[in-house]
């Protein structure tokens, strides 16, 4: 029983993390990312300067951000029509008009915290719970992102530990 908790204990973010890092960068369209997004099936992507260090994050949640205030500078209160609704995209779901000269950037959240792909599971649920976040860039010791750890990669390992205390 101690050895499953134990083993939990001594899992490193890199044994869950995702791989490679779907990175965005931070000079990309914001069409462009939201674009990529999708087709990966993410919520969100660590993004990277020229150097491929993280400058920063941007989600769906950011996208949200933009359309309030496109919205806002468009003063615009119409309803997109239904046969608009149903359409399988994010431009469709959010009537949104994405502007050209807008870059990730403009709309990522920066200042964000990442991880050492070394550091324990057990670190990063604390600083996921401290920060109020669901993802953390993975770095290597030079702080190049190498991948992505989220809140459900660590809740599948606590699921297969608590599991595995039952059996």
């Amino acid at each position: 029983m101690v050895s499953s908790a134990s083993t939990f204990a001594r899992r490193t973010v890199a044994s869950v993390m995702s791989t490679p890092a779907n990175t965005l960068s931070w000079r990309q369209s914001l069409e462009s990312a939201v674009a990529r997004l999708q087709k990966a099936g993410l919520s969100a992507a660590p993004v990277v300067d020229d150097t491929q260090h993280c400058v920063g994050m941007f989600s769906l949640v950011d996208f949200l951000r933009y359309h309030v205030a496109l919205r806002r500078e468009a003063a615009d209160n119409t309803r997109p029509d239904e046969a608009q609704l149903r359409k399988d995209s994010p431009e469709a779901i959010f009537h949104i008009e994405v502007r050209p000269d807008r870059c990730v950037e403009d709309y990522m959240t920066s200042g964000v915290q990442t991880i050492n792909g070394e550091s324990s599971l057990t670190l990063a649920a604390k600083a996921m719970t401290a920060e109020g976040i669901h993802h953390l860039p993975v770095t290597d010791a030079k702080g190049h992102v190498m991948g992505m750890v989220s809140s459900l990669d660590i809740l599948r390992v606590v699921a297969e530990t608590a599991e595995s205390l039952t059996n």
